[in-house]
């Protein structure tokens, strides 16, 4: 037997009051004068010998009924001892992720856990200490603290966008248990036990810690929501039709029929759909709409209803239509001015550099970059190029009548390609355009043919180390006419002529108008439509205003929270870093003084959403491979103490047992009576 509460037993020392007190009678008695004592003095041998007796059971009553009152404050109980001096150190984790926004028949997942949290700590003393750990990993839980401390920190939790691994949280909770010498170190853990946070195969606690699981299961798993989307086409236009896909799940037992979705863009609705879905699965499916006719940053919100699990029914989504598109030229000795002609519509904005006099600050702006017949490649601009290509900038390379090849080749061996200066001169006429290439999308509704196609009378050959590259025309006898490839972020376009009429007659071919103006369309770079919550997002975004003297605020839509994120300028380019700082979904304006120069989507990680969790069966076989761990099944009753800690409390059997002597103690003092 054991003491949780052993310092009380000094009270045993209070049993010296009543052998005191039996020890040192203090009644008075009256003297009575008497003529003969010889009859009396029997009668008083006889009842000093029965008042001795009842004195000694009364005491002896007396003193089991203070012990075992005494014995009964001190919390004795069968079990396992404490293996420490100071008391237990206790860090419990209660999970508030979205999805313990679920419910069972008890109420709410979290409203559960919390209250089983507070119960787990009633069963440990008030002078052990406790820790409390969530999602959010704030700080200020990061230290041991008192019984009601802990329990003002806990009425605090609620629901929090964070989704931490379990194996994250006991690797923390370990930390912080470490080197605490002297104590027993408790580990509990309050979660649904979802798979996506919950890999059990990576929970490992040292045996030297006490592990407590409380599963709070729902009883129902119910949940519908977008998972992800994306446009058919990777370029928006100014009221032009577009294609949004997206992918949506749904996580119930039950089949679904006629979920209405809506799409609202700056807040006016755009495009409905209804769809039907069977339990456990998901589906891609579609919507159209038409691009507002205004330029800048489109806010977008993709809904559908659902409950109890309201978090992940908004998917926000932003993406920005341009006015126009931007066409940098940088043009040799003698190169044409057919791309100043293509490019002078007032969709374009364009620019033309010599090869001697570039602007690059200009170019970096640019979304289309047209190398117009060049005898060479500087090394600034092949450095420039580059790195430009690679961050999103697409390029046009048109070679000149007379150019360089080792300048050429050193340039183009970065894309995996290389270009002979010895022309063919052996006419030759475009025998293939790949029409299932992106670029020709909704642009012929036959196939060109015959003389319908460009023709050539000299080209240069180019050759392709690298599989990525695609050809989008090629010539009798299969050399490449122009091709492309994918570089990182970007693109670069190469054909085997100049624009030169004397080579081909490309220059006044409709293919070309039509295929330069799709090149131009399809180098509008799309940003990431939206961001996750929790995730390490490094945001590049390009903007015309350079107000560096002060640092850009991002700003939630609603005003809810600012903040500056970590920034730098780059080559004219913005870049931000967001993690936890951001911690609701929606739209967050990127703001420079009064101005904004960017929108933002923010939303929820979707791993709460995935409600695959462990049941009990899983649970109880980890466990039984583990002496350390406990696994407690949640019912509506409060949590026990010999639940929690494997112990027999015997306390209510001592009160019992001083309540019997003091009964017995009356029955003595009742029926044995002096005469």
């Amino acid at each position: 037997m054991h003491f949780a509460n052993s310092e009380f037993l000094w009270a045993l020392s209070l049993l010296l009051i009543p052998i005191i007190i039996h020890l040192f009678r203090f009644r008075r008695y009256k003297q009575v004068m008497f003529p003969n004592i010889r009859f009396l003095q029997k009668i008083d041998e006889e009842q000093k010998a029965r008042r001795r007796l009842k004195d000694i059971l009364i005491l002896i009553s007396r003193l089991f009924a203070l012990s075992f009152l005494v014995l009964a404050f001190s919390l004795p109980f069968i079990g396992n001892s404490n293996s420490s001096s100071l008391g237990n150190m206790i860090s419990i984790y209660v999970d508030n992720s979205f999805s313990m926004e679920n419910e069972s028949d008890q109420g709410r997942l979290l409203d559960i856990a919390k209250k089983k949290a507070e119960e787990l700590v009633m069963t440990f003393q008030p002078s052990d200490q406790f820790q409390l750990i969530t999602n959010d990993l704030e700080i200020r839980h990061q230290r041991f603290v008192n019984r009601q401390a802990f329990l003002q920190f806990l009425y605090e939790v609620d629901l929090s966008a964070a989704a931490v691994e379990l194996s994250d949280i006991n690797q923390r909770q370990m930390t912080l248990l470490e080197g605490e010498e002297g104590y027993d170190k408790w580990i509990a853990v309050l979660s649904d036990m979802q798979y996506s946070t919950s890999n059990l195969s990576n929970f490992a606690p040292g045996d030297e810690y006490k592990v407590v699981f409380l599963p709070i299961l729902p009883d129902d798993i119910n949940n519908l929501y977008i998972d992800s989307l994306w446009f058919a086409d990777p370029v928006r236009q100014l009221g032009k039709s577009e294609t949004l896909h997206f992918s949506i799940k749904n996580e119930s037992d039950k089949n679904l029929n006629d979920i209405q979705l809506r799409l609202t863009i700056n807040g006016q609705m755009k495009s409905m759909a209804g769809i039907d879905i069977l339990a456990r699965s998901k589906i891609d499916t579609l919507l159209h709409f038409t691009n507002n006719s205004s330029a800048g940053v489109q806010n977008a919100i993709l809904s559908v209803d659902d409950k109890p699990i309201v978090f992940d029914n908004d998917y926000y989504f932003s993406y920005q239509l341009k006015e126009k598109i931007r066409v940098s030229e940088i043009f040799g000795q003698n190169a044409s001015n057919y791309y100043q002609l293509i490019f002078s519509d007032s969709l374009f904005d364009f620019s033309s550099f010599s090869v001697n006099q570039i602007d690059f600050q200009a170019l970096n702006k640019a979304d289309l970059i047209v190398l117009n017949d060049l005898e060479k490649i500087p090394s600034g601009l092949n450095s420039f190029l580059i790195k430009w290509t690679k961050d999103g900038g697409h390029v046009y390379v048109s070679p000149g009548e007379v150019f360089n090849e080792s300048d050429y080749n050193q340039f183009l061996a970065n894309y995996g390609a290389s270009i002979n200066e010895k022309a063919d001169t052996n006419d030759r006429r475009v025998s293939r355009v790949e029409l299932d290439n992106g670029l020709f999308k909704d642009v012929f509704k036959r196939s060109p043919q015959g003389r319908a196609l460009p023709q050539t009378r000299s080209h240069y050959r180019l050759k392709f180390s690298d599989f990525e590259w695609e050809t989008l025309f090629q010539l009798q006898g299969k050399d490449n006419f122009l091709s492309t490839r994918k570089v990182e972020e970007g693109r670069i376009y190469l054909i085997a002529i100049p624009s030169k009429e004397s080579w081909s007659n490309w220059p006044r071919h409709a293919l070309f108008i039509t295929t330069m103006l799709r090149v131009a369309e399809e180098s509008q770079r799309s940003d990431m439509l939206d961001h996750r919550i929790g995730d390490w997002s490094v945001i590049t975004i390009q903007s015309d205003y350079s107000g560096k003297d002060r640092p850009n605020e991002l700003k939630a839509e609603d005003g809810s929270i600012a903040f500056i994120p970590a920034q730098q300028w780059i080559d004219g380019k913005l870049s931000i870093a967001v993690k936890d700082e951001v911690k609701k979904a929606g739209f967050y304006d990127l703001m420079n003084g009064d101005r904004s120069i960017y929108t933002f989507a923010f939303n929820y990680s979707r791993k709460e959403s995935d409600l695959r969790f462990y049941d009990q069966e899983e649970l109880e076989a980890w466990v039984n491979d583990r002496d350390n761990v406990r696994l407690i099944k949640v019912k509506n009753a409060p949590l026990k103490k010999s639940t929690i800690r494997d112990e027999r409390p015997l306390w209510k059997y001592f009160i019992i047992g001083a309540i019997v002597f003091l009964l017995i103690e009356i029955l003595i003092v009742k029926f044995i009576k002096q005469r």
